[in-house]
């Protein structure tokens, strides 16, 4: 019978001959990704990707530019339930039974301490109104898990019931540490039988659960004038006074809203790449000097380096005094 479908007749018995077993551990870390793209194609994870190319595919997969094609990764978790439920069965008064369908697959996971921000519950609740979401697991070998396809060729992620996502934050005790409790279940399309892996060893190596998100990043303007713009560029966390700071952007990484242009910025009312001529910085609080302009344009700040999502970046517009 293939894998999840109702029986067939036709097709009898499997053949029983048992190889190398499948090696499964427990998931340490896991990425989540958007079923499909914005087109409406599958998104997966290629695994027809060349022997030493597996770093340079990562990187562009977790800096993607379009939001429903990145993977976005999670920090280590602990403490991992990942049951299913007894099956759903038909009892007759004869005490036969049918199998009507699997259970469900449910999921109890915890963010101890080392990963702990209020933060971190904001962009966790944030996947139970994503849409059609999936995740990847990153298993304590290095082993990523996931659906595969029927071609053995791609890696798809295992559709997540999104609504059914719950986040709590518990708080510390007297003999406890703080931590955040996640719950969530797959969905019931999702079979045991698909799951596929790519394995550590056939990923170049690459460590799978040193994979970090993206940053938000956003920005606060300290002074405009015709000739030079100040801002700080922070994230959301910190304390609520004190946010931290993005350092260590150099000329390069400032790019214009409009084309991407590096070493610019963007003047929204002439529509017009402005060339940024230095940049310095103190504790992520950014000097950019460039040629004259014209008082009340407005001026487009923003940046592009791996790591750091500038979008929130682009909403802020600078006018200049």
């Amino acid at each position: 019978m293939a894998c999840g479908k109702k029986c067939d007749c036709n097709l009898g018995v499997q053949n029983s001959g048992q190889g190398c077993p499948t090696i499964i551990e427990v998931m340490k870390a896991f990425g989540i990704m958007y079923m499909k793209d914005g087109a409406g194609a599958n998104n997966f994870i290629d695994l027809t990707t060349a022997t030493g190319a597996w770093a340079a595919y990562f990187t562009a997969l977790i800096n993607q530019a379009d939001k429903r094609k990145r993977l976005y990764s999670y920090p280590e978790v602990k403490n991992v339930e990942d049951l299913r439920d007894d099956p759903v069965i038909k009892t007759w008064n004869d005490d036969s039974i049918n199998f009507v369908r699997d259970g469900i697959r449910k999921v109890k996971i915890i963010f101890p301490t080392d990963n702990f921000s209020i933060h971190l519950v904001s962009q966790l609740e944030s996947l139970r109104c994503a849409g059609n979401i999936g995740l990847f697991a990153y298993e304590a070998n290095g082993t990523m898990r996931g659906r595969i396809s029927e071609d053995g060729t791609k890696l798809y992620p295992i559709r997540i019931d999104e609504k059914s996502i719950a986040v709590k934050l518990v708080k510390p005790q007297d003999k406890d540490v703080p931590m955040i409790e996640m719950t969530f279940n797959f969905h019931s399309s999702e079979k045991d039988c698909s799951l596929g892996e790519v394995i550590k060893e056939e990923m170049d190596d690459i460590e799978i659960l040193a994979f970090e998100g993206l940053m938000d990043v956003h920005l606060k303007t300290v002074s405009v004038s015709t000739i030079q713009a100040k801002v700080i560029l922070y994230n959301d966390f910190g304390t609520s006074l004190n946010k931290g700071r993005i350092t260590g952007l150099l000329v390069a990484d400032f790019v214009s809203s409009d084309g991407g242009a590096t070493s610019k910025l963007y003047n929204k009312t002439d529509d017009a790449d402005v060339i940024i001529t230095s940049v310095s910085e103190v504790n992520g609080e950014y000097t950019l000097n460039y040629a004259a302009q014209t008082v009340a344009d407005i001026l487009i700040i923003t940046a592009k380096k791996n790591g750091f999502d500038f979008t929130d970046t682009v909403e802020v517009e600078n006018e200049v005094a």
